[in-house]
């Protein structure tokens, strides 16, 4: 692996030795910090605790220390925690990649996601060419400033959806046992309710309902077309179960 000497313009400071701080390092850490903030905004705005949020936050936060001590271990330290936890959530943040209507998830998960690529790219790049190192980091807060403005628009069009006088209220939570069976007439109506803390994603293609509910957000969703029995699925950051929904 080859090494660039680092021009005194291009470096920010010292490290904990005393030496010039490479530009990959100060984007590692700030890319660090921001993802621990990121991890503790999407537990908050979903109102939740993620047992693997907390971890990947306090694995950071080693990784941080560290660094600041000048070991040379830390970027190791970091491209492992990266890897593990796009490995094991790599279901999830699909999941949430694909509704960007679920802002308050969306939003954290992309900045989540960016933040630990660039955590991968720095701790790659870190001795070479620091002069990327503030594209790398300008192209990521544009990552995130276009997600937040393409999904703050969709989430503030989805509102609260109070039941009308019989009409059927289907509770859902995320990683239920067994599902609840929706039964909707011909393209009638039904309100799906989120009595969880985590936000719900429900499909059934073939009666043509594809909504996001927010956490405790009851939404009204209308049958397509009258098509007998079949299967809805309900997704959440824990399970995905299958269910039947009967459109006569």
């Amino acid at each position: 692996m080859t090494t660039t000497q680092l021009n005194p313009r291009e470096t920010f400071g010292t490290d904990g030795r005393g030496d010039p701080l490479d530009p990959w390092r100060l984007l590692l850490r700030i890319s660090a910090v921001s993802t621990i903030a990121f991890s503790v905004a999407h537990q908050v705005l979903g109102r939740f605790f993620g047992i693997s949020l907390a971890v990947l936050g306090v694995l950071l936060a080693i990784g941080l220390v560290l660094d600041m001590l000048g070991k040379g271990a830390a970027r190791w330290w970091f491209l492992v925690v990266g890897v593990l936890f796009f490995v094991l959530h790599a279901f999830v943040m699909t999941l949430v990649a694909k509704h960007p209507e679920g802002a308050e998830s969306f939003i954290t998960v992309v900045g989540l996601t960016v933040g630990l690529a660039v955590i991968l790219v720095a701790a790659t790049m870190t001795g070479r060419q620091p002069h990327l190192a503030r594209w790398v980091g300008i192209a990521a807060v544009a990552v995130w400033v276009a997600a937040t403005g393409y999904s703050v628009p969709a989430r503030l069009a989805i509102h609260d959806d109070a039941a009308r006088a019989g009409e059927a209220v289907i509770e859902l939570r995320d990683g239920m046992a067994a599902l609840p069976v929706i039964a909707i007439p011909s393209r009638g109506t039904v309100v799906l309710h989120n009595a969880d803390n985590s936000p719900l994603f429900v499909d059934a293609g073939r009666a043509g309902i594809h909504v996001y509910l927010p956490p405790h957000y009851r939404r009204r969703v209308r049958a397509s077309a009258a098509m007998g029995s079949s299967s809805y699925t309900v997704d959440g950051p824990y399970a995905r179960v299958k269910g039947t929904i009967i459109v006569s």
